[in-house]
């Protein structure tokens, strides 16, 4: 799997998933209990994104100059 993309099967919505709503701390914390390292960088990865996508939301912009 590759970083970026999340697996959104039913066994990993019900370790952690909600539909609608991506509890993305549970769902971390099933996958390093499953030893699952790609789902876990993938899911640390889409946290790192959303962060992202939430400061650039959130920030007043900064014009140049």
């Amino acid at each position: 799997m590759k970083p970026g993309s999340v697996d959104t099967t039913w066994d990993n919505i019900a370790a952690g998933l909600q539909a609608g709503k991506w509890d993305l701390s549970l769902a971390l914390m099933a996958a390093c209990r499953r030893r699952d390292e790609e789902q876990a960088a993938s899911l640390v990865y889409a946290h790192i994104m959303s962060a992202c996508r939430s400061l650039l939301e959130h920030l007043p912009a900064r014009k140049p100059g």
